[in-house]
């Protein structure tokens, strides 16, 4: 099964982490830049790394 969320705000960006936790790949569909969410995504991909010892 696959996921996506659309939109990168604050209730995305905890979509993410959550999925993120229990290491279930989604995509995020979003208008801004990439440039402007990198930082944010980067944090994401730190929390999938360490699962759910956070």
């Amino acid at each position: 099964m696959s996921y996506a969320i659309i939109g990168f705000g604050q209730i995305g960006q905890a979509l993410a982490k959550a999925f993120a936790r229990k290491n279930i790949e989604v995509s995020v569909a979003t208008t801004r830049d990439p440039e402007s969410f990198a930082a944010d995504a980067a944090a994401i991909e730190i929390v999938s790394k360490l699962g759910d010892k956070t």
